[in-house]
């Protein structure tokens, strides 16, 4: 168990990015080049993993999204860029780094492989003696959220826009976990909200039943309990939690059985 804590503190990439990215503020240069090792072996991890589930997969869920529909995703990958390209990538995406003197976002072209990548960027661009450094251009996942330049605003204001105007909502695979209150208050500050149909699919609604009160002011007691298709469902006016898993759903079929106009 000793060894497992150990473990496990050794490897907590948010703790680690956390105390070292506080290096940009007060210009340590060993937590700036902590932070460029640690993002940069974050960033490779998730481009490996990325190129697996391409490799191995058909990405059902995504497969069912359609190009009139608008997208946000928190995630950092490129999977729903293969059906829709104009997406909102809220955290950023991996294809971006940045110049951290600047705050220029600058988009990795061409086909690379992750030793070009390392080569041409991680070792050859950052100049520790000049303060050039350049960072994957994606938001670290920590509770208290950076903002790495100006492009991360505008997206973040296009996405409270595309909340606000939308009919319908549904939102797979996110918990509403505090960490992301930034993203929690862009819907909890949608007036209209408890007007429009909204369907949260996730494999554990208990954790949204506890957490949906600050978003929309519903009580955990206040949801009726149904079934869809063999799965729980959570209802409460029009709000509706299905307790399922992103493959475990088709948007068309989520349509047909809510009785919600097409995109």
């Amino acid at each position: 168990k000793v060894l497992n804590s150990i473990y496990n503190m050794c490897i907590d990439f948010e703790m680690l990015l956390l105390n070292c990215f506080i290096g940009f503020y007060n210009e340590t240069k060993t937590n700036i080049r902590k932070y460029l090792y640690v993002s940069w072996t974050l960033w490779a991890y998730l481009c490996w993993k990325e190129k697996q589930v391409l490799a191995s997969s058909q990405l059902p869920f995504y497969g069912s999204i359609k190009e009139a529909d608008g997208v946000i995703t928190l995630n950092y990958t490129s999977f729903v860029q293969k059906i829709k390209k104009d997406c909102i990538h809220f955290h950023g995406k991996l294809n971006n780094y940045i110049n951290m003197y600047d705050k220029r976002i600058v988009e990795l072209r061409g086909k690379y492989s992750l030793i070009d990548i390392v080569n041409k960027i991680v070792i050859e661009k950052n100049d520790f003696s000049k303060g050039k450094y350049f960072i994957p251009a994606i938001i670290p996942p920590l509770k208290m959220k950076p903002i790495l330049s100006k492009e991360f605003i505008d997206i973040w204001y296009k996405s409270s826009k595309m909340i606000k105007e939308a009919e319908k909502i549904i939102i797979v695979g996110y918990s509403f976990n505090p960490v992301d209150d930034h993203f929690n208050d862009l819907i909890r500050k949608d007036k209209s909200k408890k007007n429009k149909i909204t369907i949260i699919v996730d494999p554990k609604p208990q954790t949204i039943l506890l957490r949906i009160d600050k978003i929309y002011g519903y009580k955990k007691e206040d949801f009726v309990q149904k079934e869809f298709n063999g799965k729980k469902v959570y209802v409460k006016d029009n709000l509706t939690i299905i307790e399922a898993g992103a493959t475990d759903v088709d948007i068309d079929e989520l349509f047909k059985t809510f009785n919600l106009p097409q995109a």
